[in-house]
């Protein structure tokens, strides 16, 4: 997926499982999650959009195995209460931030590699 608005989107109460693609160059993100999404989100690329990952709403992804890379601004991004469990991904190269979480996001980090980000993590305040 690529040159699109968003690459892959994940929406309402979807539990759909996103496998192996390559997602690049979109104008926001590569993949988003949101409303209140269960999807689980493995083996993917997704580089040089805008964000790699943004999750939002009461969203609830299982996120393990992706490479989030030389995204624009965020590797993840996860807004409002957005959730779910991040691990074993490689997050890397990305020009704002590696991980960004607003001050009410619920989600769980295991085990990601984060590197070469302007900064790791970043954690809005309320």
């Amino acid at each position: 997926c690529s040159k699109n608005r968003s690459g892959i989107g994940v929406q309402g109460t979807s539990t759909a499982r996103v496998e192996k693609n390559q997602i690049y160059s979109n104008k926001q993100s590569g993949l988003l999650v949101s409303d209140r999404a269960r999807p689980t989100l493995t083996g993917n690329t997704s580089k040089l959009n805008t964000c790699g990952l943004s999750v939002s709403g009461t969203a609830e992804p299982l996120v393990t195995g992706n490479l989030l890379e030389s995204n624009a601004q965020a590797g993840v991004n996860y807004a409002e209460q957005g959730g779910g469990t991040l691990a074993r991904n490689q997050i890397k190269g990305n020009k704002q931030v590696g991980i960004f979480r607003s001050a009410t996001s619920r989600a769980k980090e295991q085990g990601n590699t984060l590197s070469g980000n302007a900064r790791e993590r970043f954690v809005a305040p309320r």
